[in-house]
Protein backbone atom coordinates (compact mmCIF):
# COMPACT_ATOMS: atom_id res chain seq x y z
CA UNK A 1 0.00 0.00 0.00
CA UNK A 2 1.36 3.80 -0.83
CA UNK A 3 0.99 6.11 1.47
CA UNK A 4 1.31 9.98 1.13
CA UNK A 5 1.91 12.51 3.64
CA UNK A 6 -0.40 15.68 3.64
CA UNK A 7 2.23 17.70 1.92
CA UNK A 8 2.74 15.27 -0.80
CA UNK A 9 -1.11 14.74 -1.53
CA UNK A 10 -1.46 18.43 -1.54
CA UNK A 11 1.40 19.10 -3.78
CA UNK A 12 -0.39 16.15 -6.40
CA UNK A 13 -3.66 17.74 -6.26
CA UNK A 14 -2.14 21.01 -7.01
CA UNK A 15 0.03 19.55 -9.86
CA UNK A 16 -3.42 17.65 -11.18
CA UNK A 17 -5.22 21.14 -11.36
CA UNK A 18 -2.36 22.85 -12.90
CA UNK A 19 -2.83 24.72 -16.60
CA UNK A 20 -1.50 26.14 -19.46
CA UNK A 21 -3.30 28.96 -21.12
CA UNK A 22 -3.23 30.99 -24.33
CA UNK A 23 -4.11 34.36 -25.62
CA UNK A 24 -5.51 36.58 -28.24
CA UNK A 25 -4.29 35.62 -31.65
CA UNK A 26 -1.71 32.60 -30.58
CA UNK A 27 -4.90 30.94 -29.72
CA UNK A 28 -6.33 31.28 -33.49
CA UNK A 29 -2.76 30.22 -34.70
CA UNK A 30 -2.30 26.89 -32.53
CA UNK A 31 -5.76 26.02 -33.07
CA UNK A 32 -6.08 26.40 -37.03
CA UNK A 33 -3.07 24.35 -37.37
CA UNK A 34 -5.21 21.54 -36.03
CA UNK A 35 -8.25 22.45 -38.53
CA UNK A 36 -5.73 22.28 -41.10
CA UNK A 37 -4.17 18.59 -40.28
CA UNK A 38 -7.49 16.87 -40.64
CA UNK A 39 -8.00 19.08 -43.74
CA UNK A 40 -5.37 17.75 -45.04
CA UNK A 41 -6.38 14.48 -43.68
CA UNK A 42 -9.69 13.93 -45.48
CA UNK A 43 -9.65 16.03 -48.34
CA UNK A 44 -7.90 13.55 -50.75
CA UNK A 45 -11.05 11.18 -50.31
CA UNK A 46 -12.92 14.01 -51.81
CA UNK A 47 -14.96 13.29 -54.91
CA UNK A 48 -14.85 10.76 -57.69
CA UNK A 49 -11.33 10.33 -58.16
CA UNK A 50 -10.35 10.85 -54.38
CA UNK A 51 -7.64 8.49 -52.96
CA UNK A 52 -7.98 5.66 -50.27
CA UNK A 53 -6.04 6.54 -46.83
CA UNK A 54 -4.33 3.78 -45.12
CA UNK A 55 -5.29 3.32 -41.41
CA UNK A 56 -2.55 1.73 -39.39
CA UNK A 57 -4.52 -0.03 -36.20
CA UNK A 58 -1.70 -2.32 -35.56
CA UNK A 59 -2.61 -5.80 -35.76
CA UNK A 60 -4.42 -4.89 -39.45
CA UNK A 61 -4.20 -2.51 -42.37
CA UNK A 62 -7.82 -0.70 -43.19
CA UNK A 63 -7.71 1.39 -46.66
CA UNK A 64 -10.65 3.46 -46.38
CA UNK A 65 -11.91 6.64 -48.25
CA UNK A 66 -14.70 7.29 -45.89
CA UNK A 67 -14.46 11.03 -44.58
CA UNK A 68 -15.67 10.53 -41.13
CA UNK A 69 -13.46 7.07 -40.33
CA UNK A 70 -10.57 9.16 -41.71
CA UNK A 71 -11.41 11.89 -39.68
CA UNK A 72 -12.03 9.71 -36.39
CA UNK A 73 -8.34 8.77 -36.80
CA UNK A 74 -6.79 11.93 -36.32
CA UNK A 75 -5.32 13.22 -33.75
CA UNK A 76 -2.47 15.83 -33.42
CA UNK A 77 0.61 15.22 -30.61
CA UNK A 78 0.32 19.35 -29.70
CA UNK A 79 -2.86 19.67 -27.31
CA UNK A 80 -3.80 23.01 -28.30
CA UNK A 81 -3.75 22.25 -31.96
CA UNK A 82 -5.84 18.92 -30.75
CA UNK A 83 -8.45 21.60 -29.78
CA UNK A 84 -9.20 22.49 -33.78
CA UNK A 85 -9.08 18.90 -34.74
CA UNK A 86 -11.93 18.16 -31.92
CA UNK A 87 -14.05 20.40 -32.81
CA UNK A 88 -13.72 19.66 -36.44
CA UNK A 89 -13.75 16.37 -35.85
CA UNK A 90 -17.07 16.47 -33.85
CA UNK A 91 -18.66 18.98 -36.78
CA UNK A 92 -17.54 16.02 -39.17
CA UNK A 93 -19.35 13.46 -36.91
CA UNK A 94 -22.46 15.08 -36.19
CA UNK A 95 -23.31 15.49 -40.04
CA UNK A 96 -22.96 11.70 -40.52
CA UNK A 97 -25.54 11.47 -37.89
CA UNK A 98 -28.07 14.00 -39.30
CA UNK A 99 -27.76 12.89 -42.77
CA UNK A 100 -25.63 9.98 -43.58
CA UNK A 101 -22.35 11.54 -45.81
CA UNK A 102 -20.79 14.79 -46.40
CA UNK A 103 -18.44 14.65 -43.55
CA UNK A 104 -15.48 15.40 -45.92
CA UNK A 105 -17.50 18.75 -47.16
CA UNK A 106 -18.23 19.96 -43.94
CA UNK A 107 -14.31 20.13 -43.04
CA UNK A 108 -13.40 21.25 -46.07
CA UNK A 109 -15.88 24.40 -45.67
CA UNK A 110 -15.47 24.38 -42.26
CA UNK A 111 -11.12 25.00 -43.37
CA UNK A 112 -11.67 27.50 -45.98
CA UNK A 113 -13.96 29.76 -43.31
CA UNK A 114 -11.13 29.94 -40.43
CA UNK A 115 -8.73 30.56 -43.24
CA UNK A 116 -10.08 33.13 -44.93
CA UNK A 117 -10.62 34.72 -41.12
CA UNK A 118 -6.67 34.23 -40.08
CA UNK A 119 -5.69 35.97 -43.97
CA UNK A 120 -7.90 39.39 -41.88
CA UNK A 121 -5.26 39.20 -39.47
CA UNK A 122 -5.79 41.59 -36.23
CA UNK A 123 -8.12 43.49 -37.65
CA UNK A 124 -10.72 45.10 -35.31
CA UNK A 125 -14.06 43.42 -35.67
CA UNK A 126 -17.05 42.46 -33.81
CA UNK A 127 -17.18 38.76 -33.87
CA UNK A 128 -20.68 38.88 -32.63
CA UNK A 129 -21.96 40.73 -35.53
CA UNK A 130 -19.44 38.77 -38.04
CA UNK A 131 -21.11 35.58 -36.49
CA UNK A 132 -24.89 36.88 -37.22
CA UNK A 133 -23.15 37.54 -41.01
CA UNK A 134 -22.56 34.07 -41.20
CA UNK A 135 -26.12 33.02 -39.57
CA UNK A 136 -27.64 35.01 -42.53
CA UNK A 137 -25.62 33.74 -45.19
CA UNK A 138 -25.89 30.28 -44.22
CA UNK A 139 -29.91 30.61 -43.88
CA UNK A 140 -29.93 32.26 -47.54
CA UNK A 141 -28.45 29.03 -48.80
CA UNK A 142 -30.36 26.89 -47.37
CA UNK A 143 -33.43 28.25 -48.21
CA UNK A 144 -31.88 28.51 -51.92
CA UNK A 145 -30.91 24.34 -51.51
CA UNK A 146 -34.45 24.04 -50.70
CA UNK A 147 -36.06 25.88 -53.97
CA UNK A 148 -33.30 23.97 -56.52
CA UNK A 149 -33.82 20.75 -55.01
CA UNK A 150 -35.78 18.15 -56.57
CA UNK A 151 -37.86 15.01 -55.08
CA UNK A 152 -37.23 11.28 -55.91
CA UNK A 153 -39.24 8.24 -56.04
CA UNK A 154 -37.92 5.77 -58.93
CA UNK A 155 -35.63 3.45 -57.76
CA UNK A 156 -33.27 4.53 -60.94
CA UNK A 157 -32.94 7.68 -59.33
CA UNK A 158 -31.61 6.50 -55.98
CA UNK A 159 -29.45 4.49 -58.00
CA UNK A 160 -27.76 7.45 -59.03
CA UNK A 161 -27.38 8.70 -55.71
CA UNK A 162 -26.14 6.00 -54.69
CA UNK A 163 -23.69 4.85 -57.04
CA UNK A 164 -22.14 8.57 -56.42
CA UNK A 165 -21.73 8.07 -52.96
CA UNK A 166 -20.09 4.48 -53.41
CA UNK A 167 -18.65 5.38 -56.61
CA UNK A 168 -19.46 1.83 -57.64
CA UNK A 169 -22.30 1.51 -60.06
CA UNK A 170 -23.09 -2.12 -58.66
CA UNK A 171 -23.49 -1.16 -55.06
CA UNK A 172 -25.55 1.65 -56.34
CA UNK A 173 -28.34 -0.64 -58.40
CA UNK A 174 -28.20 -2.97 -55.48
CA UNK A 175 -28.55 -0.24 -52.76
CA UNK A 176 -31.78 1.29 -54.84
CA UNK A 177 -33.14 -1.90 -54.85
CA UNK A 178 -32.67 -2.63 -50.87
CA UNK A 179 -34.47 0.83 -50.37
CA UNK A 180 -37.53 0.27 -52.73
CA UNK A 181 -37.98 -3.46 -50.95
CA UNK A 182 -37.54 -2.20 -47.48
CA UNK A 183 -40.24 0.92 -48.28
CA UNK A 184 -40.42 4.01 -46.25
CA UNK A 185 -40.43 2.62 -43.29
CA UNK A 186 -38.29 -0.78 -43.20
CA UNK A 187 -34.99 -0.45 -42.79
CA UNK A 188 -31.58 -1.89 -44.23
CA UNK A 189 -28.88 -3.21 -42.06
CA UNK A 190 -25.67 -4.31 -43.10
CA UNK A 191 -23.96 -7.39 -41.94
CA UNK A 192 -20.79 -9.43 -42.57
CA UNK A 193 -20.54 -11.94 -45.59
CA UNK A 194 -17.43 -14.38 -46.11
CA UNK A 195 -18.06 -14.80 -49.49
CA UNK A 196 -16.58 -12.40 -51.83
CA UNK A 197 -20.21 -10.91 -52.66
CA UNK A 198 -23.03 -8.57 -51.77
CA UNK A 199 -26.21 -10.57 -51.22
CA UNK A 200 -29.77 -9.53 -50.07
CA UNK A 201 -32.40 -10.90 -48.05
CA UNK A 202 -35.36 -9.56 -46.81
CA UNK A 203 -36.92 -10.52 -42.76
CA UNK A 204 -39.34 -9.88 -40.75
CA UNK A 205 -38.05 -6.45 -38.29
CA UNK A 206 -38.81 -3.39 -37.07
CA UNK A 207 -37.49 0.10 -37.52
CA UNK A 208 -37.78 2.50 -34.59
CA UNK A 209 -37.28 6.08 -34.46
CA UNK A 210 -35.31 6.51 -31.45
CA UNK A 211 -31.54 6.44 -31.10
CA UNK A 212 -29.59 4.92 -27.93
CA UNK A 213 -29.78 6.97 -24.37
CA UNK A 214 -25.90 7.24 -24.47
CA UNK A 215 -22.98 7.16 -26.23
CA UNK A 216 -21.45 4.62 -23.60
CA UNK A 217 -23.82 1.72 -25.18
CA UNK A 218 -21.66 2.32 -28.57
CA UNK A 219 -19.51 -1.00 -29.41
CA UNK A 220 -18.47 0.27 -33.01
CA UNK A 221 -16.20 2.77 -34.69
CA UNK A 222 -19.16 4.37 -36.63
CA UNK A 223 -20.86 5.31 -33.06
CA UNK A 224 -23.12 2.30 -33.53
CA UNK A 225 -23.64 -0.82 -30.80
CA UNK A 226 -24.40 -3.91 -32.67
CA UNK A 227 -25.25 -7.20 -30.73
CA UNK A 228 -26.46 -10.24 -32.25
CA UNK A 229 -28.40 -13.04 -30.85
CA UNK A 230 -29.45 -10.72 -27.87
CA UNK A 231 -32.15 -10.91 -25.15
CA UNK A 232 -34.73 -7.95 -25.38
CA UNK A 233 -36.38 -5.98 -22.59
CA UNK A 234 -39.91 -4.45 -23.29
CA UNK A 235 -41.18 -1.98 -20.55
CA UNK A 236 -42.85 1.44 -20.55
CA UNK A 237 -41.83 2.51 -17.40
CA UNK A 238 -38.22 3.99 -16.29
CA UNK A 239 -35.24 2.51 -14.92
CA UNK A 240 -33.32 4.58 -12.56
CA UNK A 241 -32.21 2.95 -9.93
CA UNK A 242 -29.84 -0.19 -9.86
CA UNK A 243 -31.71 -2.80 -8.43
CA UNK A 244 -34.41 -2.83 -11.06
CA UNK A 245 -32.01 -4.00 -13.53
CA UNK A 246 -29.02 -5.82 -11.83
CA UNK A 247 -30.81 -9.10 -10.54
CA UNK A 248 -32.16 -9.58 -14.21
CA UNK A 249 -28.26 -9.25 -15.90
CA UNK A 250 -27.15 -11.40 -13.06
CA UNK A 251 -29.22 -14.32 -14.31
CA UNK A 252 -28.04 -13.36 -17.70
CA UNK A 253 -24.58 -13.41 -16.46
CA UNK A 254 -25.53 -17.16 -15.02
CA UNK A 255 -26.59 -18.35 -18.22
CA UNK A 256 -23.74 -17.47 -20.35
CA UNK A 257 -25.06 -13.91 -21.77
CA UNK A 258 -23.71 -11.00 -21.10
CA UNK A 259 -25.39 -8.54 -23.43
CA UNK A 260 -29.19 -7.02 -22.97
CA UNK A 261 -31.17 -4.70 -25.58
CA UNK A 262 -33.92 -2.36 -23.58
CA UNK A 263 -36.77 -0.61 -25.16
CA UNK A 264 -38.22 1.78 -21.58
CA UNK A 265 -39.57 4.82 -21.08
CA UNK A 266 -36.13 6.69 -20.18
CA UNK A 267 -33.19 5.38 -17.97
CA UNK A 268 -31.65 7.48 -15.72
CA UNK A 269 -29.59 8.21 -12.89
CA UNK A 270 -28.02 4.72 -10.97
CA UNK A 271 -29.75 2.55 -13.37
CA UNK A 272 -27.67 4.17 -16.49
CA UNK A 273 -24.56 4.25 -14.30
CA UNK A 274 -25.02 0.43 -13.62
CA UNK A 275 -25.26 -0.41 -17.48
CA UNK A 276 -22.78 2.29 -18.48
CA UNK A 277 -20.06 0.91 -16.07
CA UNK A 278 -20.43 -2.59 -17.55
CA UNK A 279 -20.06 -1.36 -20.73
CA UNK A 280 -16.81 0.96 -20.08
CA UNK A 281 -15.36 -2.25 -18.77
CA UNK A 282 -16.67 -4.75 -21.25
CA UNK A 283 -18.16 -7.12 -18.45
CA UNK A 284 -21.64 -7.40 -19.91
CA UNK A 285 -22.48 -5.42 -23.17
CA UNK A 286 -26.24 -3.31 -23.34
CA UNK A 287 -28.14 -0.91 -25.06
CA UNK A 288 -31.15 1.10 -24.15
CA UNK A 289 -33.32 3.18 -25.91
CA UNK A 290 -36.55 5.08 -25.12
CA UNK A 291 -40.05 3.79 -25.91
CA UNK A 292 -40.81 5.70 -29.30
CA UNK A 293 -43.94 8.05 -29.58
CA UNK A 294 -46.37 9.00 -26.45
CA UNK A 295 -49.50 7.79 -24.96
CA UNK A 296 -51.55 5.15 -26.22
CA UNK A 297 -49.42 4.90 -29.89
CA UNK A 298 -46.10 4.49 -27.61
CA UNK A 299 -47.80 1.39 -25.97
CA UNK A 300 -48.82 0.03 -29.21
CA UNK A 301 -45.49 0.17 -30.63
CA UNK A 302 -44.04 -1.85 -27.67
CA UNK A 303 -46.74 -4.56 -28.42
CA UNK A 304 -45.35 -4.85 -31.73
CA UNK A 305 -41.81 -4.85 -30.42
CA UNK A 306 -43.09 -7.75 -28.07
CA UNK A 307 -44.96 -9.32 -30.90
CA UNK A 308 -41.75 -9.79 -33.52
CA UNK A 309 -39.36 -10.80 -30.56
CA UNK A 310 -41.42 -12.75 -28.11
CA UNK A 311 -40.74 -10.31 -25.08
CA UNK A 312 -43.22 -10.00 -22.47
CA UNK A 313 -45.06 -6.33 -21.93
CA UNK A 314 -44.09 -5.32 -18.71
CA UNK A 315 -46.39 -2.01 -18.03
CA UNK A 316 -47.52 -0.49 -15.47
CA UNK A 317 -50.85 -2.55 -15.54
CA UNK A 318 -49.02 -5.87 -15.83
CA UNK A 319 -47.94 -6.26 -12.45
CA UNK A 320 -44.99 -7.38 -12.80
CA UNK A 321 -42.23 -4.73 -11.13
CA UNK A 322 -39.12 -4.67 -12.82
CA UNK A 323 -37.05 -6.08 -9.72
CA UNK A 324 -38.76 -9.37 -10.06
CA UNK A 325 -38.59 -9.42 -13.91
CA UNK A 326 -37.26 -12.82 -15.10
CA UNK A 327 -35.50 -14.23 -17.99
CA UNK A 328 -38.91 -15.93 -19.56
CA UNK A 329 -39.92 -12.43 -19.34
CA UNK A 330 -37.26 -11.40 -22.10
CA UNK A 331 -37.52 -11.54 -26.04
CA UNK A 332 -35.15 -12.29 -28.87
CA UNK A 333 -33.49 -10.41 -31.55
CA UNK A 334 -31.80 -11.86 -34.09
CA UNK A 335 -29.59 -8.86 -34.68
CA UNK A 336 -30.11 -5.02 -33.71
CA UNK A 337 -28.13 -2.12 -34.54
CA UNK A 338 -28.56 1.55 -32.98
CA UNK A 339 -27.12 5.20 -33.76
CA UNK A 340 -28.17 8.13 -32.31
CA UNK A 341 -31.36 8.49 -34.14
CA UNK A 342 -32.70 5.14 -34.82
CA UNK A 343 -32.53 1.47 -33.77
CA UNK A 344 -32.97 -1.71 -36.99
CA UNK A 345 -34.16 -4.57 -35.06
CA UNK A 346 -33.96 -7.96 -36.91
CA UNK A 347 -36.61 -10.90 -35.81
CA UNK A 348 -35.93 -14.37 -35.19
CA UNK A 349 -37.43 -16.40 -37.79
CA UNK A 350 -39.36 -18.75 -35.53
CA UNK A 351 -41.68 -15.48 -34.51
CA UNK A 352 -43.07 -15.74 -38.12
CA UNK A 353 -46.05 -16.66 -37.18
CA UNK A 354 -46.50 -13.96 -34.25
CA UNK A 355 -45.50 -11.14 -36.44
CA UNK A 356 -48.31 -12.20 -39.55
CA UNK A 357 -50.80 -12.36 -36.37
CA UNK A 358 -49.79 -8.91 -35.46
CA UNK A 359 -50.22 -7.80 -39.06
CA UNK A 360 -53.77 -8.71 -39.13
CA UNK A 361 -54.80 -7.21 -35.79
CA UNK A 362 -53.33 -3.99 -36.78
CA UNK A 363 -55.35 -4.08 -40.12
CA UNK A 364 -58.51 -4.66 -37.93
CA UNK A 365 -57.03 -1.63 -35.68
CA UNK A 366 -57.29 0.61 -39.21
CA UNK A 367 -60.83 -0.54 -39.92
CA UNK A 368 -62.16 0.90 -36.81
CA UNK A 369 -60.48 4.23 -37.10
CA UNK A 370 -61.96 7.28 -39.20
CA UNK A 371 -59.97 8.30 -42.31
CA UNK A 372 -57.33 11.08 -41.75
CA UNK A 373 -57.63 11.32 -38.04
CA UNK A 374 -54.60 11.26 -35.79
CA UNK A 375 -55.41 7.62 -34.32
CA UNK A 376 -55.92 6.42 -38.17
CA UNK A 377 -52.31 7.87 -39.23
CA UNK A 378 -50.37 6.03 -36.06
CA UNK A 379 -51.67 2.53 -36.88
CA UNK A 380 -51.45 3.04 -40.47
CA UNK A 381 -47.38 4.07 -40.25
CA UNK A 382 -47.08 1.20 -37.53
CA UNK A 383 -48.88 -1.43 -40.04
CA UNK A 384 -46.50 0.27 -42.83
CA UNK A 385 -43.18 -0.66 -40.31
CA UNK A 386 -44.65 -4.30 -39.21
CA UNK A 387 -45.16 -4.87 -43.20
CA UNK A 388 -42.03 -3.53 -44.81
CA UNK A 389 -39.76 -5.51 -42.82
CA UNK A 390 -35.87 -5.24 -42.92
CA UNK A 391 -33.63 -5.58 -45.80
CA UNK A 392 -30.39 -7.38 -44.85
CA UNK A 393 -27.20 -6.58 -47.00
CA UNK A 394 -24.31 -9.01 -46.70
CA UNK A 395 -20.93 -7.55 -47.83
CA UNK A 396 -18.38 -9.39 -48.30
CA UNK A 397 -14.68 -9.35 -50.17
CA UNK A 398 -11.43 -11.40 -50.69
CA UNK A 399 -9.35 -9.60 -48.07
CA UNK A 400 -10.26 -8.28 -44.56
CA UNK A 401 -9.36 -4.85 -45.75
CA UNK A 402 -11.19 -5.31 -49.06
CA UNK A 403 -14.13 -6.45 -47.43
CA UNK A 404 -14.33 -3.50 -44.03
CA UNK A 405 -13.71 -0.43 -47.43
CA UNK A 406 -16.38 -2.11 -49.24
CA UNK A 407 -18.89 -1.62 -46.41
CA UNK A 408 -18.19 1.60 -45.72
CA UNK A 409 -18.77 2.26 -49.10
CA UNK A 410 -22.28 0.44 -49.23
CA UNK A 411 -23.23 2.03 -45.92
CA UNK A 412 -22.41 5.74 -47.23
CA UNK A 413 -24.76 4.70 -50.33
CA UNK A 414 -27.67 3.28 -47.65
CA UNK A 415 -27.39 6.97 -45.93
CA UNK A 416 -27.15 8.84 -48.94
CA UNK A 417 -30.06 7.30 -50.29
CA UNK A 418 -32.09 8.28 -47.38
CA UNK A 419 -31.13 11.65 -47.09
CA UNK A 420 -32.21 11.68 -50.83
CA UNK A 421 -35.64 10.73 -49.95
CA UNK A 422 -36.45 13.16 -47.51
CA UNK A 423 -35.24 16.23 -49.14
CA UNK A 424 -34.32 15.25 -52.61
CA UNK A 425 -31.43 16.18 -54.61
CA UNK A 426 -29.43 18.79 -55.32
CA UNK A 427 -26.34 18.76 -58.64
CA UNK A 428 -23.10 17.25 -57.36
CA UNK A 429 -19.60 18.21 -57.84
CA UNK A 430 -20.38 21.09 -55.10
CA UNK A 431 -22.62 22.95 -58.14
CA UNK A 432 -25.15 23.04 -55.61
CA UNK A 433 -23.20 25.50 -53.46
CA UNK A 434 -22.32 27.34 -56.21
CA UNK A 435 -25.51 28.28 -57.18
CA UNK A 436 -26.49 30.03 -53.67
CA UNK A 437 -23.92 32.72 -54.28
CA UNK A 438 -26.58 35.08 -56.04
CA UNK A 439 -28.73 34.98 -53.30
CA UNK A 440 -25.77 36.07 -50.77
CA UNK A 441 -25.33 39.13 -53.01
CA UNK A 442 -28.74 40.15 -52.54
CA UNK A 443 -28.93 40.42 -48.58
CA UNK A 444 -28.77 43.40 -46.97
CA UNK A 445 -25.76 43.39 -44.49
CA UNK A 446 -23.24 45.63 -43.56
CA UNK A 447 -19.92 46.50 -41.81
CA UNK A 448 -18.95 43.59 -39.96
CA UNK A 449 -21.87 41.32 -40.63
CA UNK A 450 -20.83 41.62 -44.34
CA UNK A 451 -17.66 40.13 -43.38
CA UNK A 452 -19.22 36.89 -41.96
CA UNK A 453 -21.19 36.99 -45.49
CA UNK A 454 -17.85 36.97 -47.35
CA UNK A 455 -16.50 34.23 -45.04
CA UNK A 456 -19.27 31.76 -46.57
CA UNK A 457 -19.59 33.17 -49.79
CA UNK A 458 -15.90 32.29 -50.41
CA UNK A 459 -15.81 29.08 -48.28
CA UNK A 460 -18.55 27.47 -50.58
CA UNK A 461 -17.41 27.86 -53.89
CA UNK A 462 -14.18 25.71 -52.22
CA UNK A 463 -15.67 22.34 -52.40
CA UNK A 464 -16.26 22.81 -56.74
CA UNK A 465 -12.38 23.88 -56.17
CA UNK A 466 -10.85 20.85 -54.13
CA UNK A 467 -13.06 17.94 -55.98
CA UNK A 468 -11.30 19.32 -59.22
CA UNK A 469 -7.59 19.24 -57.60
CA UNK A 470 -8.03 15.80 -56.06
CA UNK A 471 -8.80 14.87 -60.00
CA UNK A 472 -5.49 16.74 -60.96
CA UNK A 473 -7.78 18.74 -63.44
CA UNK A 474 -5.75 22.03 -64.03
CA UNK A 475 -7.20 25.66 -64.53
CA UNK A 476 -9.93 24.73 -61.57
CA UNK A 477 -10.39 28.30 -60.83
CA UNK A 478 -11.60 28.74 -64.96
CA UNK A 479 -13.42 25.83 -65.03
CA UNK A 480 -15.59 26.95 -61.76
CA UNK A 481 -15.79 30.84 -62.95
CA UNK A 482 -17.65 28.61 -66.30
CA UNK A 483 -19.81 26.63 -64.06
CA UNK A 484 -21.09 30.02 -61.71
CA UNK A 485 -21.94 31.49 -65.17
CA UNK A 486 -24.18 28.93 -66.41
CA UNK A 487 -27.47 28.27 -64.57
CA UNK A 488 -29.37 25.24 -63.48
CA UNK A 489 -27.97 21.80 -63.52
CA UNK A 490 -25.32 22.52 -65.63
CA UNK A 491 -22.00 21.48 -63.94
CA UNK A 492 -18.37 19.53 -65.15
CA UNK A 493 -18.20 16.46 -66.27
CA UNK A 494 -15.40 14.42 -65.56
CA UNK A 495 -15.85 12.28 -68.28
CA UNK A 496 -16.14 14.68 -71.12
CA UNK A 497 -14.40 17.21 -69.81
CA UNK A 498 -16.85 20.25 -70.15
CA UNK A 499 -20.60 20.81 -69.24
CA UNK A 500 -23.51 19.39 -69.23
CA UNK A 501 -26.37 19.08 -67.36
CA UNK A 502 -25.40 17.13 -63.84
CA UNK A 503 -29.00 15.82 -63.02
CA UNK A 504 -29.12 13.89 -66.43
CA UNK A 505 -25.82 12.60 -66.32
CA UNK A 506 -27.15 11.40 -62.84
CA UNK A 507 -23.94 13.27 -61.18
CA UNK A 508 -26.35 14.29 -57.79
CA UNK A 509 -26.12 15.15 -53.91
CA UNK A 510 -28.94 14.38 -51.45
CA UNK A 511 -29.95 17.89 -50.72
CA UNK A 512 -30.24 17.08 -46.89
CA UNK A 513 -26.19 16.25 -47.15
CA UNK A 514 -25.21 19.15 -48.66
CA UNK A 515 -27.34 21.67 -46.03
CA UNK A 516 -25.95 19.71 -43.22
CA UNK A 517 -22.38 19.99 -44.09
CA UNK A 518 -22.46 23.88 -44.49
CA UNK A 519 -24.45 24.64 -41.22
CA UNK A 520 -21.87 22.43 -39.04
CA UNK A 521 -19.06 23.70 -41.40
CA UNK A 522 -20.25 27.48 -40.09
CA UNK A 523 -20.70 26.43 -36.47
CA UNK A 524 -17.30 24.99 -36.54
CA UNK A 525 -15.86 28.90 -37.99
CA UNK A 526 -18.51 30.72 -35.61
CA UNK A 527 -16.50 28.88 -32.58
CA UNK A 528 -13.21 29.56 -34.11
CA UNK A 529 -13.51 33.21 -34.79
CA UNK A 530 -14.82 34.17 -31.27
CA UNK A 531 -11.92 32.36 -29.36
CA UNK A 532 -10.03 34.59 -27.46
CA UNK A 533 -8.40 32.17 -24.93
CA UNK A 534 -7.86 28.42 -25.05
CA UNK A 535 -7.47 26.52 -21.80
CA UNK A 536 -5.04 23.19 -21.34
CA UNK A 537 -3.58 20.90 -18.32
CA UNK A 538 -0.40 21.18 -18.18
CA UNK A 539 1.99 18.30 -19.15
CA UNK A 540 2.81 17.43 -15.81
CA UNK A 541 -0.72 17.25 -14.74
CA UNK A 542 -1.31 14.75 -17.26
CA UNK A 543 2.06 12.76 -16.46
CA UNK A 544 0.62 12.81 -12.84
CA UNK A 545 -2.47 11.74 -13.71
CA UNK A 546 -1.24 8.54 -15.38
CA UNK A 547 1.13 7.54 -12.41
CA UNK A 548 -1.46 7.73 -10.08
CA UNK A 549 -3.95 5.46 -12.22
CA UNK A 550 -1.12 2.80 -11.64
CA UNK A 551 -1.79 2.86 -7.97
CA UNK A 552 -5.89 2.91 -8.55
CA UNK A 553 -5.46 -0.13 -10.76
CA UNK A 554 -3.49 -2.13 -7.78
Amino acid sequence: MVSYSYFETRRYFTTLNMKDFLFGQEVKEKIFKGIKLINDSVTPTLGPYGQTVALDHRMVIHNTKDGVTVANEVVSSDRWEEIGVKITKEASQICNEQSGDGTTTTVIIAYEMCKEWMELGNQRLNTIKVKRGIDKAVKACTDHLEKISKKITKEEDFAKVASISSQDEKIGKIVAGAYMKSGKYGAIDIERNELPEIEVEHTDGLALENGYIHRFFTNDSNLRSIQEEVPILVTDREIKREEQILPLMEMLVKEGKKRLFIVADNVSGAGLGVLAMNCQKGSFHTCAIRAPSYGRNKINILEDICAITGATFLSEGAGIRLEKSTLEHLGFVKRVTVDSEKAVLVADENLKKKVKERIKYTKAQLKDQKKGSVEYEDIERRLATLTDGITILRVGSHTEVARHEEKARVEDAVRSVKSASEEGVTPGGGTALLRCLPSLDKLEVEGDELVGVQLVKKAIQSPALKVLEVAGIEDKELIVARVKEAEGNIGYDFNTGDLSDLMELGVVDAAKVVRCALENAASVASSFIKMGVAISPRKESDDLLKELSKYIKE
